[in-house]
């Protein structure tokens, strides 16, 4: 014979274990949610390995009454939509390269920020993932 406070008891476990079930899903829906908010719609390349100042380009004009200067861009960078003001805090001086001390030291511009946006690629095979189950 089975002692009724037996039957209470496992009637309690088994709730605790399906609340204890319920609140893993919902922690585990909270976290994809808010780790989702933070993602890209595309890959982009890692900002350590962005150059910190691309350039160098003229300034061409200044905006009155503020420390913002307009600089030559050219319409490569333009295209990839950035505006041509800057505020006095972005912009940096430009020192030529010693070629004494760093011969044929140069950077090819302008920079490229990322790949056009309409390209499109057709995966034939994914060969660098292999399926464990």
């Amino acid at each position: 014979m089975v002692s009724p406070g037996v039957h209470q008891f496992t009637k309690e476990a088994i709730r605790h274990l399906a609340d204890a079930h319920n609140a893993i899903i919902e922690a585990c829906v909270f976290q994809t949610h808010w780790s989702n908010v933070c993602c890209r719609d595309e890959p982009g390349r890692t900002t350590k390995l962005l150059p910190k100042f691309v350039g160098p380009y003229p300034v061409t004009g200044v905006v009155d009454g503020k420390s913002v200067y307009k600089l030559g861009l050219p319409t490569e960078l333009t295209k990839q939509g950035i505006y041509n003001n800057f505020h006095a805090s972005l912009l940096r001086p430009h020192y030529p390269n010693d070629d004494d001390m760093f011969p044929s030291r140069s950077m090819v511009e302008p920079y490229d920020f990322s790949e056009p946006v309409n390209v499109e690629w057709v995966v034939d095979n994914i060969i660098g993932h292999q399926w464990d189950g």
